[in-house]
């Protein structure tokens, strides 16, 4: 592994945890071999169109692709477990899909920290047969390797999401900030209490490092009305995955919201940090609170910033 990665770590599906690189490795007899291939950047597939007549062709689109991996490991006999416990840990702790018994089942996550950009991670499940080839009698000499085929559905590395927030004793307004360091767009989303909101829905524009509100809806502003039966509500913008307008409840409310409720912009990539203004009326007499959470989604475990 290069200078600089100070931790590899795996989450198992059912919390298990070990370290297999850096301060502490081996606590249960893991440890990741050389070269584990597929960590590098996102792979991706881009489509270009030619006319008939046209000179040369050009780009039409991009195409996130899912990330496949080989993870070498070494296990070994530990105090407390057998070279087989240890390797069955290994497998089970990555999985071959979701537990469909298990109504919190999760996928596995490899975690990986650096002292340029932190840790950073993947969420991981086995699509094939580990590889498993001895050359000597692996119980005997308690002692093994073994290649995990582990498949990312979403490809891209993801940091820890950050939280802005601001907290509303009346009506009037209130400001938290945005950011996005990375090389992707970024699907904030918005959690805010009962009231009637005014929340952000900006057009950008600039250079990467400069970009700022700017366009045909550099002013934009969408009313959002939170009942106290709603609960804290969720809005996401721009992820076409889940519910634009969600209450606690998990109820669609974005029909309540009106002809201006829709929601239209992502925050582009290398946005710099800047004050977003929300406003809030009918605030309730306990008062009224606005998140802006903010993912980061990256295209290598490190790296990515802008340079």
């Amino acid at each position: 592994m290069s200078p600089g990665i100070t931790r590899v770590e795996l989450y198992g599906q059912d919390d298990q945890h070990c370290i297999v690189y850096g301060k502490g490795k081996g606590d249960r007899g893991i440890y990741l071999g050389e070269d584990p291939a597929g960590l590098w950047y996102t792979p991706e597939k881009q489509t270009w169109t030619a006319g008939a007549r046209a000179i040369g062709s050009k780009q039409k689109n991009r195409k996130i692709l899912h990330r496949d991996m080989e993870l070498p490991f070494k296990v070994k006999e530990t105090t407390a477990h057998t070279y087989e416990d240890n390797q069955e840990f290994l497998v089970q702790a990555v999985g071959f899909d979701l537990d469909p018994w298990d109504d919190d089942a999760k996928y596995a996550r490899l975690a990986i920290t650096t002292e340029l950009s932190g840790t950073r991670y993947v969420d991981m499940v086995q699509y094939k047969e580990p590889d498993f080839e001895p050359t000597h009698d692996p119980i005997r000499q308690q002692f093994g390797e073994i290649t995990l085929n582990v498949r990312v559905g979403e490809a891209d590395w993801y940091g820890d999401t950050v939280i802005s927030e601001f907290e509303f004793t009346d009506n009037g307004e209130g400001e938290v900030w945005v950011e996005n360091p990375c090389p992707r767009p970024m699907l904030h989303f918005w959690r805010v209490t009962e009231g009637k909101w005014l929340i952000p829905d900006f057009s950008w524009r600039g250079k990467r490092g400069a970009r700022r509100p700017a366009g045909q809806d550099e002013n934009r502003y969408v009313t959002t009305t939170v009942e106290e039966v709603d609960g804290v509500t969720e809005i996401h913008p721009a992820d076409r995955s889940v519910l634009m307008v969600e209450n606690e409840h998990e109820t669609n409310i974005l029909g309540r919201q009106g002809p201006q409720g829709y929601y239209l912009h992502e925050i582009p990539p290398y946005t710099p940090r800047q004050a977003l203004k929300v406003y809030l009326e009918d605030c309730p007499s306990w008062g009224a609170r606005v998140e802006l959470h903010q993912p980061r989604r990256w295209t290598s475990p490190w790296g990515g910033e802008l340079v």
